[in-house]
């Protein structure tokens, strides 16, 4: 997934972002990819400052370096940012506004666990914490509900369900479907050897 920014008006608070900031990440953590109700609303969402404060007090107040965030992992990147001899080795915060997570990481199905495919998956994953059991706890959720979703919808294909059984079906799926949607992963989860 990557996240699409809206071309908004500079301002003086970057508080004042918060609700474009918030339509922008499709109402979830740029980080951890959780819709807001999914960790408390969005009253513990953050804006977090991609590239921190701390390294380039310029940027503070610019939209595009403005990220919509929960409380944990805003908490968890805090100022960190890479030295000059990680980033010369590939490690940095991949950036969910230009590069798809998909790219650098998969996860694992039984576990939750993201696996880190890059050097900046694998920095991301260790300062932000994605590994947390929060997350892995939503992550195997997310593939509970997207495996309960492909059944049902194999059960109204065979042609086995009477009329009323195939609505109450519908009606099923229709109730799950924003749990995964918009997908945090497209790549399939790996099963096999999974720890």
């Amino acid at each position: 997934m990557i996240f699409t920014r809206s071309n908004v008006a500079p301002e003086t608070d970057y508080n004042k972002y918060k609700e474009p900031l918030r339509k922008d990440f499709k109402y979830r953590c740029a980080y951890c990819l959780r819709l807001e109700d999914q960790f408390g609303g969005h009253a513990n969402g953050e804006i977090d400052h991609f590239c921190p404060q701390a390294i380039d007090p310029t940027k503070k107040t610019e939209y595009n370096n403005c990220y919509w965030t929960c409380h944990e992992c805003n908490n968890k990147k805090w100022h960190h940012w890479p030295k000059p001899w990680q980033s010369a080795k590939g490690f940095r915060f991949i950036d969910p506004c230009v590069e798809d997570f998909d790219k650098h990481m998969d996860y694992m199905a039984k576990s939750g666990a993201l696996n880190a495919l890059t050097a900046a998956a694998r920095y991301t994953i260790w300062k932000i914490r994605l590994n947390r059991p929060e997350l892995r706890f939503h992550r195997r959720r997310q593939w509970d509900i997207s495996e309960e979703i492909n059944i049902l919808r194999q059960m109204i294909l065979s042609g086995d369900l009477s009329d009323l059984e195939v609505e109450e079906t519908q009606r099923r799926i229709h109730l799950l479907n924003p749990f995964i949607n918009p997908p945090i992963f497209r790549r399939v989860p790996r099963a096999p050897m999974d720890k």
